[in-house]
């Protein structure tokens, strides 16, 4: 099969005589002359790699009529005036993945998608680096602007196809690391040598065949729960740093930079169901009106399972598909000769100051604030006696491939500590919602940028 590198050089050969066009999405053959033959293994086929599993034809397939994702295809060469743009930032690591041209580029996402074998340096950040690279040259001109932006007026509407496309990689990424062929002897001895990742409090490594079964690998021991039959004490729902808390409005919304954001679209279908035993007859999207909403972020190096924050019935748990988003920064290292580096940006100050109840505060929100309503997402409801509904919402990040919850748990009673979900390959967030009557307060300072473990107090309610 053909790398996505030589799909492009084909493709332009191709298209420079005139042997195949586009036409709604799918390359058609024009004509038989013998130089279109030239292509391929068989002769009305191009072979396309697994990169684009639902698009591959059969050998025998009479004409190929191959539906691809053409934000990367169709305009070949918008995909080198975005490397050279992204050139232009001088950041060290692009030449070292070969990213000096669209063909570097697409090598180097061929290679993410079947030899990428994720190992990790002692500081555990080589795994979010390429994950930044990748991201950082889609996003720059001319392919940026053709990405569905992070706006409430995109929320339910389909996806840009870069957007779509992103998805789909996200999605490829993922099922190669549910192979065997992710995993080796050295990338485990890499993840014992960085301490960031604490591999000596998971279970036996030799539970890991991939390196999924790594990224959400289980604890030896459960961790301690703070005041686990204390429903005023309110628990990280997952290892993560605590980002802020922010006031949802009278009108159910949360403004982040000055941006309406709708409960009800974050919480997808659900937004718009009645709340059981409801006497006014009010949704889920309406319930945390005046409420709390929070946000943490998870690093590559973080335990992936999340836990539930209180006790309580769980009346809602699914996952609502979305896209697969990851904006970076370009940072400059002083200490190291002033080279310049990328780093996702996953935290900015709002334009606003934050409303009752006292101590909720207003430091740092997700960049591109209401992502977060975009993205993959599941979404765990519990109706906790005193505290009323707690929304608990892991959210995937760039290419978390999927958000698992446990559906079984369902209409049952758990108790704070109990596992809800967790995520495959990438980093990721997490959101958590309350109703007013459980007046919340006393969040973390974020300017402390503190990393908590799930068990811990993340809040306390002061509920009547």
């Amino acid at each position: 099969m053909h790398t996505l590198s030589q799909l492009l050089h084909d493709w332009r050969w191709l298209r420079s005589r005139n042997c195949y066009r586009w036409e709604d999405g799918y390359i058609k053959r024009n004509s038989e002359p013998d130089e279109c033959q030239r292509i391929g293994q068989t002769q009305d086929s191009i072979h396309i790699h697994v990169f684009f599993p639902q698009n591959l034809q059969k050998k025998d397939s009479p004409i190929a009529f191959l539906k691809l994702r053409d934000e990367l295809l169709r305009e070949v060469d918008d995909l080198d005036t975005a490397v050279r743009n992204a050139l232009k930032f001088d950041i060290p690591d692009m030449a070292k993945y070969g990213i000096k041209s669209g063909k570097g580029f697409l090598d180097f996402a061929d290679w993410l998608v079947r030899g990428w074998i994720p190992t990790e340096s002692t500081n555990g950040r080589d795994i979010y680096y390429i994950l930044c690279i990748f991201y950082f040259v889609l996003a720059q001109e001319p392919l940026g602007v053709r990405q569905t932006s992070i706006l409430p007026k995109n929320i339910n509407k389909p996806l840009t196809p870069l957007s779509d496309w992103l998805v789909r990689y996200a999605k490829t990424i993922g099922e190669f690391m549910d192979k065997p062929e992710s995993w080796n002897e050295t990338s485990l001895t890499s993840y014992r040598n960085s301490p960031m990742f604490r591999v000596f409090e998971a279970e036996d490594p030799s539970n890991w065949k991939t390196f999924n079964q790594f990224f959400h690998r289980k604890l030896k021991e459960p961790r301690e729960i703070d005041s686990p039959d204390d429903d005023r004490i309110v628990t990280f729902p997952a290892d993560s740093t605590f980002a802020g808390a922010f006031s949802i409005t009278d009108e159910s919304e949360v403004i982040l930079k000055n941006l309406p954001w709708k409960i009800s679209d974050l919480l997808g279908k659900y937004g718009l169901q009645e709340v059981p035993g409801s006497d006014e007859k009010i949704t889920y999207g309406e319930l945390f009106k005046d409420g709390v909403w929070t946000h943490s972020f998870l690093n590559t190096f973080d335990y992936h399972r999340q836990h539930a924050a209180v006790s309580g019935k769980v009346e809602v748990i699914d996952v609502i598909p979305g896209a697969a988003y990851l904006e970076i920064q370009v940072m400059t290292d002083e200490k190291a000769g002033g080279h310049n580096y990328l780093s996702p940006r996953r935290r900015i100050s709002p334009n606003i100051k934050s409303r009752e109840p006292a101590g909720v505060h207003t430091l740092d929100a997700p960049d591109s604030p209401g992502y977060q309503f975009l993205q993959t997402r599941g979404v765990v409801i519990i109706n906790s006696e005193n505290l009323g509904r707690v929304a608990i919402l892991p959210i995937g990040m760039a290419v978390v491939s999927s958000v698992v919850v446990n559906t079984e748990l369902l209409g049952k009673t758990i108790k704070k500590g109990d596992e809800i979900s967790h995520f495959a390959f990438g980093g990721s967030d997490c959101v958590m919602m309350f109703e007013q009557k459980a007046r919340v307060s006393n969040f973390p300072d974020t300017e402390a940028n503190e990393h908590f473990y799930y068990g811990e107090k993340i809040c306390k309610s002061h509920y009547r």
